[in-house]
Parts: structure tokens; C-alpha cells; sequence
């Protein structure tokens, strides 16, 4: 909710004398859409896994690259396919929807996060044992901070103690960051073997 001033709001066509005396703005149950938040939470999902590929192998910003995508669930697939010009548009490049197997078996960089695996074209003078290095530094980074949230979680005083929404939230950021350390680890074997 944007913060709205009385100068403001006399400004703008409304009811009443004042803003302090209006009821505060009710959610509308209409505009409560599951399916396009699930759409969403696909589409960001996917449009991330891209720009971790595009930051691990260094590519600048503006760098149009080629990319690939699956998913292993049909509706989570159905939903990659409506919204392809969109993952091509925020992923800076093209994204094919295809299968695995169809795929180039060299210089592809697959990233699997959950049921959705992407690839990311390893082209141009891409410094792999540099992007190697990076890799290693993140799992470092991660494995701590995954390290750092265990402890706290496994302490008896901070699960008793801390409100229930702020225990999920860390287990959240837990699951999420040894998500991170398995995606890291394969970049990490994908890049070793693209080295040999």
C-alpha cells in the first residue's frame, strides 16, 4: 500500500472530508488468482536458474545467449511453453522447450533446480577455469551460511524461543540454500569435465 498524503489525496477525486476518517482498503477475493501465482512462481523460478547459469559462466548483462528448458511435471511444462517469449525476453536470449536428449551434448551447462532443468549455452571466450574458481568460492559461501542456519536451528533456545513464522522462515532459507549447494556441485562436475 503506497504511502498517501493528505495533500494528496484532496488532490484526487475521493469521498469524504479527510483520508484519516476512509476504512482501510479491503482485499478484493476476485483478485485473489492461485493459478497465475503458481504461473509466476514458474516463470521466476526458471528466469533465476537462467541468470545463476549467466552469472557462473560470467556473461555480461546484455550478452543474448541460448538457452534451453524442461520441466519434468507436463503442467509445469504447459506452462514454460505459454510463457516462452517471456523466458526469452527476462533470460536475455532464446529458450528452446525441449528434451533433454535433444539437447547439444557439448558446451551446455545444465542447471537442475527441482523438476526444472536448464541449460545454458557455453559459447564465446567463456574462461571456464575461472568460472570453476567462482563456483568453489559460492559452494564455500553457501555450505557456511547452511552451516550458520543448522546450528541456529538445531539450538533448543532459538526453536523454543523464536516466533513459529521466524523458525520457517529459516528453514526455508535452509532448504533453499542446499537447493543452491547441489546446483553449485553440478555446475562444479559439469565445468570439470568441460576443462578436460
Amino acid at each position: 500500500m503506497p504511502f498517501i498524503s493528505e495533500e494528496i489525496w484532496q488532490t484526487l477525486p475521493h469521498h469524504g472530508d479527510s483520508i484519516v476518517t476512509q476504512p482501510y482498503p479491503a482485499t478484493l477475493p476476485e483478485r485473489n488468482a492461485k493459478e497465475i501465482e503458481s504461473e509466476f512462481s514458474v516463470l521466476e523460478q526458471f528466469v533465476a536458474t537462467v541468470r545463476t547459469g549467466r552469472s557462473l559462466l560470467n556473461y555480461q548483462p546484455g550478452k543474448v545467449i541460448a538457452a534451453y528448458g524442461m520441466a519434468t511435471d507436463p503442467a509445469v511444462l504447459d506452462i514454460l511453453q505459454r510463457l516462452a517469449a517471456h523466458l526469452g525476453h527476462l533470460g536475455k536470449g532464446t529458450v528452446q522447450l525441449q528434451p533433454v536428449a535433444q539437447w547439444p551434448a557439448q558446451n551446455v551447462l545444465r542447471l537442475i533446480v527441482g523438476g526444472l532443468t536448464v541449460g545454458i549455452t557455453v559459447e564465446g571466450d567463456v574462461d571456464l577455469r575461472k568460472a570453476l574458481e567462482r563456483i568453489k568460492k559460492q559452494r564455500e559461501e553457501c555450505s557456511k551460511e547452511a552451516a550458520r542456519i543448522e546450528t541456529k536451528l538445531g539450538a533448543a533456545d532459538f526453536t523454543s524461543k523464536a516466533p513459529p513464522d521466524v523458525v520457517a522462515e529459516h528453514k526455508q532459507r535452509s532448504q533453499a540454500l542446499r537447493q543452491e549447494q547441489e546446483l553449485l556441485a553440478n555446475s562444479e562436475r559439469q565445468l570439470q569435465g568441460m576443462i578436460r
